[in-house]
Parts: C-alpha cells; sequence; structure tokens
C-alpha cells in the first residue's frame, strides 16, 4: 500500500511494473482540509492488479 497526495508519474509506472510482477499494490490518494476546526479527511484508492 501506498499512500500519499499525489502520485507522479514514476511511481505510477514503478507500481504497474511491479503489477506485472504478481505483486498486487493499492495506490491510496488522500487529501485533508480543515472544516469548521474539525480535519477532514478525503480518500481514493486503486489495486493495481495483472
Amino acid at each position: 500500500m501506498i499512500i500519499a497526495a499525489d502520485f507522479r508519474r514514476q511511481v505510477s509506472r514503478s507500481v504497474v511494473w511491479l503489477s506485472e510482477m504478481s505483486l498486487a499494490i493499492d495506490l491510496i490518494q488522500v487529501g485533508l482540509w480543515k472544516v469548521e476546526g474539525h480535519l477532514v479527511a478525503d480518500c481514493v484508492g486503486d489495486r493495481v492488479r495483472r
């Protein structure tokens, strides 16, 4: 599992290559905001499999 605010193209390409080597990897993109004094997280994820 790789968690980040954004993924560079090199990271995405590396994950695709690793998935071709039969390794399943989750890419989780996280955004954080402060709303009325509270921290709010938004997550989007993809599992890369071949």
